[in-house]
């Protein structure tokens, strides 16, 4: 009988235990302040004014937190706590990011101020990627954490465990699976309990019937201890069972915790990427004995000696996944370009595809900036031109560029011009480019506070909406991010007078606005719009349009129109189009049967680039990197020439005079425009690329 009631507490306590496992888990993610406490009394946390390192983590922070996915609605803050014997990084649910000052130093280590950035950069990335996925630190560990801490203070006997606990490394461990598992295992045990229980009820039972019947007692005790057996065999069994469940949500823990931090690292990357990170430093540096490999000396550093470090991937799993990302990117950037290209010669049609696509590869500002100007520019072809003689300028500003560029140049492997009518028609079709360009050119301001390309667009984006507000506040935003833009001069003089024509105080608005359209230096837009207000006032604005007409290089061939027309001028003289001075392997809008592209394209490397509109079909072919060729349906759109050696823009000035059209890109980049048909695109004085279309819309 002694046994029996031993076993039976025994079960109980088991019970008890199982019952109250889950409300642990919960009082512990409903407490991450005590945590943040607990770490801020040990070691303190490091203010950025006090430390350099920390201010510039603090900066990095901001620029990878701008483009990071935002789902988990919280809004992420960055501690830096001073532990600097051990590096680590977790994240809590109210949206706190901790990281160790060591983990800061480890980032710059034996490297140079970029390489620290992007390492940095990556960590951060990984943080706000578990932040994003509801992915928070090991609920365990983190339960030991505040209970520990709670009882230091009334115990000090706690202190040393206590310590040792703020010591471990954290990991995002238990996920909901894991508890749903852990859940369905102490339910079988519950019932092997049960099982148990009803067992010693029988034993106990049977001791009463001998009891009752003593001439038949020794037959009755050995039935008593033959069901006694039983029952201690049933407790064995469920305590075997227990152990094995034990051990299956463990193993599914690891499984779980391995694959949401390899998710991690994959949005890690992707963010530090497109906040303008190099994450291609990251890689091994086979070449370079006393370089650290920075996900071995991470992963050493963090889990050396711990039980979690099994919940994380090793170093050569993370650089493997990085270069499939780099190799994903290096592939897909083709679209990013052609697209590009496209948009500069007006066929948005096919370039919004591209755009589309590269975007879930890669989501950044110039992507999202580049689908609005593309909507912005098919809002204009959509709007009717009456008056179009009193149309303002507005600029639409297309980004060349993207970060990823940077990225897959140091990883090793094998339109600004539009028009806007004062009595446009805003149809149906308009109104919908014009409510896309605004949401994808808000996206692109959002994920970069300093990037001027989108504030420049939503200018022109709010005006065609007859959203003046708006459109100053982007202009007020612009001036801010660049205020010597030469441009917005002539935004500024423009809106001065709208404002005041609301006034009925138009008149007012002049003088200011005529003083800084008679600097030498004063752009193209500022006088076209000049112009357009002296011509709707009365004025006699000739020699304004004369001006207009001897600075014609920059301006839309209808402006260009417009002020030749008006200034009563012969120079829009139609020439016999200039033929470009380099070889092309192909001539663009030659049919290519399936032979031909077997033939020419041997050895070239294909990206297809699924299905364009009206169901076309492209393919980019690509020889090296000095030759592209954009196969749509069969026939050659469009020839890239890119290998480095076409010489300087003066060169090409000298032998084909001066271009019809120069078209500034985002990133101090020219697009010099030598017919309808062909461009070049101009950096630092060199031309980087010639562009020849079949057809330009």
């Amino acid at each position: 009988m002694n046994l029996s009631a031993g076993m039976i507490q025994g079960l109980g306590c088991l019970v008890a235990w199982i019952s109250l496992l889950v409300p642990v888990w919960a009082e512990a993610a409903a407490t991450p302040n005590l945590l943040f406490s607990l770490l801020e009394k040990k070691y303190g946390v490091v203010e950025r004014s006090a430390n350099p390192q920390v201010e510039r983590a603090q900066q990095i922070f901001a620029r990878v937190q701008d483009v990071a996915d935002r789902r988990a609605n919280r809004i992420p803050q960055l501690t830096v706590v001073n532990q600097v014997e051990q590096p680590w990084a977790f994240t809590l649910p109210d949206g706190h990011i901790l990281l160790s000052l060591g983990a800061v130093q480890l980032c710059y280590r034996h490297v140079g101020q970029n390489e620290g950035d992007a390492r940095l950069a990556f960590v951060l990335g990984h943080e706000l990627a578990h932040l994003g996925n509801n992915d928070f630190w090991d609920q365990e560990v983190y339960h030991a954490l505040t209970k520990e801490g709670a009882e230091t203070e009334s115990n000090p006997q706690k202190q040393s465990k206590n310590e040792k606990l703020l010591d471990v490394s954290p990991s995002h461990g238990k996920t909901e699976k894991g508890v749903e598992n852990a859940t369905l295992a102490h339910g079988k045990a519950e019932k092997a309990v049960e099982v148990s229980t009803v067992a010693q009820g029988k034993a106990e039972k049977a001791v009463d019937v001998s009891t009752v019947a003593q001439g038949k007692a020794e037959k009755a005790v050995e039935v008593s201890t033959i069901a006694q057996g039983k029952a201690e065999k049933a407790v064995e069994v469920s305590t075997v069972a227990q152990g094995k469940a034990e051990k299956a949500v463990d193993t599914a823990t690891v499984a779980a915790s391995l694959a949401k931090e390899r998710e991690a690292d994959e949005l890690g990357f992707l963010y530090a990427g497109m906040a303008g990170y190099g994450v291609h430093l990251l890689l091994d540096q086979s070449d370079d004995q006393q370089h650290d490999n920075f996900f071995t000396l991470w992963g050493e550093s963090q889990h050396a000696g711990k039980k979690v470090a099994g919940h994380h991937p090793l170093a050569r799993e993370r650089e493997a996944l990085l270069r499939a990302r780099l190799d994903r990117l290096a592939e897909g950037i083709t679209f990013f370009r052609f697209a590009v290209r496209l948009a500069h010669f007006g066929r948005c049609g096919q370039a919004i595809p591209l755009l589309r696509h590269f975007l879930q590869i890669f989501p950044s500002r110039e992507v999202y900036n580049n689908l609005g100007a593309c909507h912005l520019q098919r809002a204009q072809k959509g709007m009717n031109s009456m008056a179009a003689a009193a149309s303002y300028w507005l600029p639409i500003v297309l980004d060349g560029y993207s970060r990823a560029e940077a990225l897959i140049a140091g990883y090793p492997r094998q339109i600004r011009e539009s028009e806007s009518g004062l009595s446009a028609v805003m149809t149906d079709s308009v109104g919908e480019d014009l409510q896309q360009a605004t949401e994808y050119l808000q996206q692109s301001a959002a994920m970069d506070e300093e990037y001027l390309p989108s504030r420049l667009n939503l200018a022109t984006a709010y005006f065609y909406r007859q959203q003046i507000l708006q459109a100053r506040l982007a202009l007020q935003e612009a001036l801010r991010i660049k205020p010597g833009q030469a441009d917005l001069s002539g935004w500024q003089g423009l809106m001065a007078y709208l404002d005041s024509e609301e006034q009925g105080l138009g008149e007012a608005a002049l003088p200011h606005w005529q003083r800084q359209a008679r600097k030498k230096e004063a752009p193209t837009s500022l006088l076209f719009n000049q112009a357009i207000v002296l011509r709707k006032l009365g004025r006699d604005a000739r020699s304004w349009w004369k001006r207009v007409a001897a600075r014609k290089e920059p301006l839309p061939p209808r402006y260009a129109r417009i002020a030749c027309a008006v200034a009563r001028l012969h120079c829009l003289v139609e020439s016999k189009e200039k033929e470009p001075i380099w070889p092309l392997p192909v001539q663009p809008g030659e049919d290519l049967d399936a032979a031909d592209r077997q033939k020419l394209f041997a050895g070239w490397h294909a990206t297809h680039l699924g299905w364009l509109p009206d169901k076309q079909k492209g393919i980019a072919y690509r020889r090296g990197g000095d030759v592209e060729v954009l196969d749509v349906d069969g026939y050659a759109a469009m020839v890239v020439l890119r290998d480095g050696r076409l010489g300087s823009a003066s060169s090409l000035r000298n032998k084909l005079g001066a271009p019809l059209q120069i078209r500034p890109l985002a990133g101090d980049r020219e697009v010099w425009n030598y017919g309808r048909r062909w461009a070049v695109l101009v950096h630092n004085g060199m031309v980087m690329e010639v562009w020849i279309v079949h057809r330009a819309e």
